[in-house]
């Protein structure tokens, strides 16, 4: 009966233990001894595109503007990758340009995205804490998967387990490493990593050689891609077993070996660890009875060995762990529960007491082991007597190599703040920053804490070092960004400041303090109000309506609104230009630019303007006057030298009379036609011409204007082409305006093709509904510049000197106006030497289709 109870009660210590995870710190020891013991590969179908501490000094603003993620991702696109994720916090806007860049580069065909959504705890007023969900901006989820990011520690702070899903938004999100497995399924499991796999082995490619192609595509191509910050200056660092931390890209690239690999390890079912530990105590009551205690701890820890041997077995060829600290602790308290029946009790206290500081030195073992800091002893003589695993990543050599040797190795280039040498160093207490050499001949600058100890007759002196040397190269680097930042400020050309989040000013350049007459009277960080009623106070603006103190509150008040633009003038005359922007940490930026020169150029370039319009004005005026003054005389004169041509009251006497009578008849017809058109394209532009708009025939009006023109084609021996158009085809137009169209065009092509060349001339009904009516020639063509140029009002191809063609040059001028009188477009074709395709087009509102005028001519 008495073992029976012995056996109860131990069952029930250890499974009461156990099921309250009171041994789950021993577990997790053990866990992380086999992770030791085992070590395998990463998968390699996943790269890890790092923001590394090379990519922050190769593009030193942070944060980074978002078009350099999108030349990443196009990089990475062009290389052939199957999947890009970004473990980057999109949650807020930057600037809308480089927003609509990374949209735009997240939209690209042939490769999926994936975008983070991040759920984190945040404490609230009533002490308690609630949780803060964040995803990224609208403009760039498009049709993108979403994915969950987050990390959730253990009650040591360290990082062991994942789940596939989490909840997030009232609903559920995929966890990315179970995404990118296809493991994510319906239901939310929980799994550990398996950190045998080492982080060494994950494919890594720097973010800066990315984005200037500096990789081969091949390591990227038909992959997987997942960017992420591992810069430790960056904070993107988690706890975990082994390795102290480790980027949370890392761990998650870790996680996705683990699932990839089959290596996703589930612990084995509290029942079934009950019934081991109650089959592991049986079976020791039952060898160990009657037994001594030499015996009894030699079955035991054969047992012990056999099972941790059987479960690191099992663990290694498949992902399951069987927990061992209550199989240990059950064992160890049978044996101890029987040793204390057959040892005294002072032995008993004795054996308990070396326990306990063997326990203590263990824990104090793992404590230093897993420091983040180097940690190590030396004897007074130099003598290193320990040397944890972090003293090996920061001095770059082995504990085998140091350990038993002098410490003056370790600190090879020896350089002291202040001054001195080794044993000056040791001999110091409290912290000091020196700088020394790595294996690697790396340059290293630590922060040394040395203390002293004394066990026994010999003090021991113990040395913390930890690693500064990328915070004091982000520090350099900051201070000389911050140097080229003021001298890049104040060489601006115009005045500059910074107002932080609570407006006082943070950052102004020379032109800004002396436009504004600031003095040091304001004192350290003025605020901006302090500012705007100090420069009222000084009269340096020109306050035209209203009081001073609505001039200070109207200023204010723009300067919160942070986006507003405003022009005054200063009371020396000068118009400033004053800009605010506001800067995503709720600061503003005010920029001041001198534009008294532009202003004066405007008020030039208006009082230029003004007289050009007047003078314009003033010239179709008078145009649009003398119609009838110009017209009537000619008029006349054709008329009368019409007459004597045709010799109406009797033969003129000579034939050189006649010569000259045509002459005259010709010439005043040439005149007319061009003081017709220069009146025309007076009145268009004086408002005064008016369409007398009515149905037409198309083809009465193209082969009107064809036949008035045919005789002068044939007499330069042209093939003349004209096509019918269909029957039917009308227009609702001004039918002398077409005609007169029609007419400018079609003798432009005759005049500008030479003899032996091709004229022709079309019309269609476009599918659109558009009647368009072509003429074309194979004549000397024109270039761009020179079609610009006939474009305009009396404009000439060539010169008045050598052209070769006379016009005044209002022909294409007024065709284009006519046809946007009729809310039509001229479209010209043209290259030198080949020919020009002219092209009057009527929008479908003004076409009449044959069938609608066979309807209309029925009614």
């Amino acid at each position: 009966m008495a073992r029976m109870a012995r056996t109860l009660v131990i069952l029930a210590l250890v499974v009461g233990g156990y099921l309250f995870n009171q041994l789950e710190w021993l577990e997790r020891e053990i866990m992380d001894l086999r992770a030791r013991l085992d070590s395998r590969q990463a998968s390699t179908d996943l790269v890890l595109v790092q923001i590394d501490e090379p990519s922050l000094r190769e593009f030193p603003v942070w944060p980074w503007p978002r078009r350099l993620y999108a030349e990443a991702i196009e990089r990475l696109a062009d290389a052939g990758v199957r999947q890009i994720a970004l473990d980057v916090d999109f949650s807020s806007r930057s600037n809308p340009e480089d927003d609509a860049i990374l949209a735009r580069a997240l939209s690209l065909k042939g490769v999926d995205f994936v975008l983070p959504v991040f759920r984190q705890p945040v404490a609230r007023p009533d002490g308690g804490k609630t949780f803060l969900e964040s995803l990224p901006i609208p403009e760039l989820i498009g049709s993108n998967r979403l994915a969950a990011f987050n990390v959730q520690p253990d009650s040591d702070g360290k990082v062991r387990r994942m789940q596939t899903r989490e909840r997030w938004q009232a609903g559920i999100v995929a966890h990315y490493a179970a995404l990118l497995a296809g493991r994510h399924g319906r239901s939310m499991t929980t799994y550990y990593l398996d950190y045998s796999i080492a982080p060494g082995t994950i494919p890594k490619i720097s973010f800066a050689d990315v984005v200037k192609g500096r990789f081969d595509p091949a390591l990227v191509r038909g992959r997987n891609i997942l960017i992420g910050a591992t810069a430790l200056q960056l904070g993107d660092m988690v706890p975990v077993p082994l390795y102290g931390s480790l980027p949370g890209a890392v761990v998650q690239a870790l996680a996705y070996s683990s699932l990839a690999n089959g290596r996703a390890i589930q612990r084995l079912h509290p029942g079934y660890m009950v019934a081991l530990i109650a089959l592991v105590v049986l079976a020791l009551q039952l060898a160990c009875r009657g037994s001594q205690w030499r015996r009894s701890l030699a079955i035991t820890g054969g047992m012990i060995v056999t099972v941790s041997i059987a479960a690191y077995t099992v663990q290694a060829r498949h992902p399951l762990y069987i927990d061992l600290a209550p199989v240990l602790i059950a064992a160890a308290v049978d044996f101890f529960s029987r040793l204390m029946l057959q040892v005294r009790r002072q032995d008993v206290q004795l054996l308990l007491q070396s326990l306990a500081l063997r326990r203590r030195d263990m824990f104090m073992r793992l404590v230093v082991e897993n420091s983040f800091d180097a940690i190590f002893t030396l004897k007074p003589d130099g003598e290193v007597l320990t040397y944890n695993h972090a003293a090996e990543e920061v001095f770059g050599r082995p504990r085998d190599e140091v350990i038993g040797g002098n410490v003056a190795k370790l600190f090879e280039g020896l350089q002291i703040t202040g001054g001195g040498d080794l044993a000056d160093l040791l001999a110091h207490r409290g912290i000091q920053e020196v700088s020394c050499r790595k294996a690697s001949g790396e340059l290293l600058t630590l922060d040394l804490s040395i203390g002293q100890v004394r066990t026994g007759e010999e003090p021991l002196i113990i040395v913390l070092a930890r690693d500064i040397t990328s915070r004091r190269a982000a520090e350099a680097q900051a201070r000389k960004a911050q140097e080229n930042l003021r001298e890049a400020i104040e060489s601006i050309d115009a005045g500059f400041a910074l107002f932080d989040k609570d407006d006082r000013l943070a950052i102004a350049n020379s032109r800004y303090m002396r436009k504004r007459g600031l003095t040091a009277a304001l004192g350290f960080r003025p605020h901006h109000d302090e500012i705007t009623r100090a420069v009222a106070a000084a009269g340096h603006y020109i306050i035209e309506t209203g009081s001073t103190e609505d001039w200070i509150e109207q200023r204010i008040a723009r300067h919160r609104s942070a986006n507003s633009t405003v022009i005054e003038q200063t009371s020396d005359g000068q118009w400033i230009l004053t800009s605010a922007r506001p800067t995503h940490d709720g600061g503003t930026i005010v920029v001041e630019t001198d534009i008294t020169i532009l202003k004066q150029r405007e008020a030039e370039l208006i009082e230029a303007r003004d007289q050009a319009e007047s003078a314009n004005r003033t010239k179709t005026e008078f145009l649009a006057a003398m119609s009838h003054e110009l017209r009537t005389p000619l008029n006349a004169i054709i008329g009368f030298s019409e007459m004597m041509t045709r010799q109406v009251y009797g033969p003129l006497g000579s034939e050189n009379y006649t010569g000259y009578a045509n002459d005259i008849h010709s010439s005043g017809k040439h005149l007319l036609a061009i003081i017709n058109d220069i009146l025309d394209m007076a009145k268009i532009e004086a408002g005064q011409f008016v369409l007398n708009e009515a149905a037409m025939s198309v083809a009465e009006a193209v082969t009107g204007a064809a036949s008035l023109l045919k005789e002068k084609a044939q007499a330069k021996n042209q093939d003349y082409d004209v096509l019918r158009p269909a029957r039917g085809l009308g227009l609702q137009a001004d039918g002398r305006i077409v005609r007169q169209v029609l007419l400018n065009l079609i003798s432009n092509a005759i005049k500008f093709t030479p003899e032996g060349g091709r004229v022709g001339v079309e019309s269609t009904l476009r599918e659109d509904g558009s009647c368009a009516i072509t003429i074309s020639d194979t004549g000397i063509g024109m270039s761009e510049d020179d079609l610009r140029k006939a474009l305009e009002p009396f404009g000439q191809v060539q010169s008045s000197l050598s052209r070769a063609y006379e016009g005044t040059g209002l022909g294409l001028p007024l065709v284009d106006r006519f046809m946007k009188m009729h809310d039509g477009r001229l479209e010209i074709e043209s290259r030198p030497g080949e020919g020009t395709r002219a092209t009057v087009v009527f929008p479908p509102a003004r076409v009449i289709a044959p069938r609608e005028r066979a309807k209309a001519g029925a009614g």
